[in-house]
């Protein structure tokens, strides 16, 4: 109790810093523990398991998202609008949502007819469909403690969950298990947190159905539903269309590549996770300041972390590759490499300040033409490069979508963007000069004392290049020495 009326006695900078580290901190820590799941079973499993294994499960992903056609974001913009109506809207999302689930598995099944895989890789995809379409009612379940500002509350359960997870992971692996019993023991302990995560919820807000707001919840879900569907394709696409052409295990290697990058993308997901329901509680439409202020910070920011870490992954990803994978994987490290490419158009918080001003048409509009980028240059560059040619269409869709947010922002005059230009620009000359000060300057060393010099000389750099006044200001701020 202490701690949350600590919380609530913070200025609303400080506040949001605050959720804001404490949901990267946690999430990291899941993060990490997930990524430790996906080590033990690529070294556990042979190539070619390995390959069934993250075909069957990126399947059942791909087809897992329909269950959320986008009606988390909008139960959190209408919680925030009317929160008298919460139990209404959360008990209207359990019912629409149990609907799609049935509607998403039939669905799933039968597109798998349609496929060449293995009997293996088929039974391993209806088994972790079930447990993948699970994971999206946790999501429901978080993103209702998300907009309720229950951020501490769903940082435990969800680390919890990850505890459980690597541990009846090793359990399997140390007593010989199939991927059959990995997929069995995932499922166990998503139907167990499933039930918990309810439990709680309902004791939050306890769910009530009213047939007479589902007509507006739809219409309002419906932009939402469109944006999250696109999204799904889009970062699912590449694997299901690798595995089609060219085979299961070409699709693991892959996703040992893509996973490494694929697992920081929780850091700009969960910083612009607490911006959003502050944009919606604390900042009216029409204050071009606050929005600008966001933008401007938030990229600055977010810019600077994706800078860094796609210069580290670029120098470092053999030895990433040889330290997480060992050497059996070792085509999966160009994977890595142009998959980092992409780090800095996927660290910003333009989509968020967009959905934020309710305009998720224009975004929805935005991402169909990522889609179509993506599906075209993945399809080319896949069969022509294989696991490259995925990875490099990935590169393209991300600088296409930054791109046309950065633009409409720009022309529907919401916030300036000269500065973040100027910030792109400055960190791109900074990862050069690293660049060269790695392969031109440093003896060679051990990887770590290498990238430790690196990273240094990234963040030295930053400080002529990016730091003014108003960073110091709004430190100042946050840790309360300026009171505003």
């Amino acid at each position: 109790m202490a701690v949350f009326s600590f919380i609530t006695r913070m200025n609303t900078k400080t506040r949001v810093v605050f959720h804001s580290i404490w949901v990267l901190l946690s999430t990291l820590f899941d993060n990490v523990t997930f990524f430790l799941v996906n080590i033990f079973i690529s070294h556990y499993l042979s190539i070619d398991q390995y390959g069934e294994y993250c075909t069957a499960l990126g399947f059942a992903t791909f087809f897992s998202i329909l269950t959320d056609p986008g009606i988390n974001a909008a139960m959190m913009r209408m919680i925030s609008k009317s929160p008298k109506s919460s139990s209404s809207h959360f008990g209207n999302i359990l019912y629409i949502k149990n609907i799609l689930s049935v509607f998403t598995y039939v669905i799933m099944g039968i597109a798998l007819v349609f496929t060449n895989y293995s009997t293996n890789t088929i039974l391993l995809a209806l088994i972790m469909g079930l447990f993948r379409i699970l994971n999206e009612y946790h999501m429901t379940f978080y993103a209702l403690f998300d907009v309720n500002e229950k951020f501490i509350l769903s940082s435990i359960i969800k680390s919890s969950f990850g505890i459980c997870f690597l541990v009846t992971t090793l359990i399997v692996i140390l007593f010989k298990g199939t991927y059959f019993d990995l997929a069995w023991v995932r499922l166990f302990v998503v139907i167990l947190f499933t039930l918990l995560l309810y439990k709680v919820s309902a004791a939050l807000i306890a769910p009530r159905k009213d047939k007479r707001l589902i007509r507006n919840f739809v219409a309002h879900a419906a932009p939402f539903g469109l944006t999250a569907i696109i999204n799904n394709v889009f970062q699912r696409s590449n694997i299901i269309i690798l595995s089609l052409i060219h085979g299961s295990t070409l699709a693991g290697i892959f996703t040992n590549g893509f996973l490494l990058f694929s697992a920081l993308l929780f850091i700009p997901a969960n910083i612009t996770r607490v911006l959003l329901p502050h944009l919606y509680r604390n900042v009216k439409k029409n204050d071009q300041l606050a929005y600008q202020f966001a933008h401007d910070i938030y990229t600055k920011y977010l810019a600077v972390a994706g800078f860094l870490i796609m210069i580290m992954t670029v120098l470092y990803a053999k030895d990433l590759i040889y330290l997480v994978f060992d050497s059996r994987y070792d085509k999966s490290i160009p994977v890595l490499q142009i998959s980092a490419l992409a780090f800095p158009f996927t660290f910003t918080a333009t989509s968020t300040i967009i959905i934020s001003l309710d305009r998720q048409k224009s975004l929805a509009r935005i991402q169909l033409a990522g889609l179509a980028v993506n599906l075209v240059s993945g399809v080319f560059l896949i069969w022509l490069y294989d696991m490259k040619g995925a990875a490099a269409s990935a590169v393209i869709t991300y600088f296409f979508l930054t791109a046309a947010n950065m633009w409409y922002l720009k022309r529907e005059r919401i916030v300036r963007i000269g500065t973040t230009i100027r910030i792109y620009l400055s960190l791109t000359v900074i990862c050069a000069l690293c660049f060269a000060l790695k392969t031109h300057i440093i003896p060679p060393m051990h990887f770590i004392a290498s990238g430790m010099i690196v990273a240094t000389a990234f963040c030295i750099l930053c400080v002529p290049f990016l730091l003014t006044r108003d960073d110091l200001r709004i430190a100042k701020e946050i840790i309360g020495i300026n009171k505003k």
